[in-house]
């Protein structure tokens, strides 16, 4: 039947998003625990973590909304700092040519990048939530998106070259040579921000995950039968 049908594919997506951010909690985990303590038990701030996360779902998409523009905000300000530290490392010799291989490899990893990114399908589902312009809002996002992750994956290869093709965590490793003024710990200052990004990050796949299911789990009104003549 047509509802038993909506359970499932609610339930799909619901687990899908749980699986995200579950992946993204993991990712966080094996950061802080062989990057920044390795070796040490960090299961406790790992459910510190998850509580906060919790927290933030119960405050509802807004209070999420609110706090992930203060936090783009910071992390926009930390990536522009580093970029500035270390721009003067960049050498083009480490850049490799795009088709080097071929056409197969770049849109492989395009397709693989496209799949694993979960925010394309949630704008479809928050969608009903979102007022002004999705359509223009979420074009000017993408050509952002694209544009950032560009500049910093080519700063990222023609500094660090093939020492950074084998690190887990790029950026990291490029806060660690960073230097400006100051700011001579910038990986403390973007390891915080991960962790804020993470913890707003997990609780909106949450959020949505519960409203996957609120479609095909809702209880609809039964007809009312008038017996009146």
């Amino acid at each position: 039947s047509s509802a038993l049908f909506s359970k499932i594919i609610s339930l799909i997506y619901c687990c899908a998003f749980i699986f995200a951010a579950g992946i993204s909690v993991s990712r966080f985990e094996l950061f802080v625990s062989t990057v920044m303590f390795p070796g040490a038990e960090i299961s406790f701030f790992i459910a510190l973590l998850l509580a906060a996360s919790l927290f933030a779902v119960f405050r509802g998409i807004q209070a999420i909304g609110r706090s992930s523009a203060v936090i783009l905000f910071a992390v926009g300000i930390s990536t522009v700092f580093i970029t500035l530290s270390v721009v003067k490392e960049f050498q083009y010799t480490n850049l490799l040519p795009v088709f080097m291989n071929g056409l197969a490899p770049l849109a492989e990893s395009s397709f693989y990048s496209a799949t694993r990114t979960m925010e394309l399908v949630s704008i479809m589902i928050i969608a009903p939530e979102v007022t002004g312009r999705l359509r223009s809002g979420f074009i000017k996002w993408l050509i952002v998106f694209g544009a950032v992750a560009a500049v910093l994956f080519t700063c990222t290869d023609g500094i660090l070259g093939e020492y950074g093709a084998k690190q887990l965590f790029q950026l990291y490793s490029l806060t660690l040579i960073a230097k400006f003024s100051i700011f001579e710990r910038l990986a403390d200052l973007i390891t915080g921000s991960w962790v804020l990004c993470t913890l707003l990050k997990t609780a909106f796949y949450c959020l949505i995950a519960a409203k996957c299911i609120e479609p095909g789990f809702e209880k609809k009104p039964t007809k009312s039968v008038d017996f009146t003549l």
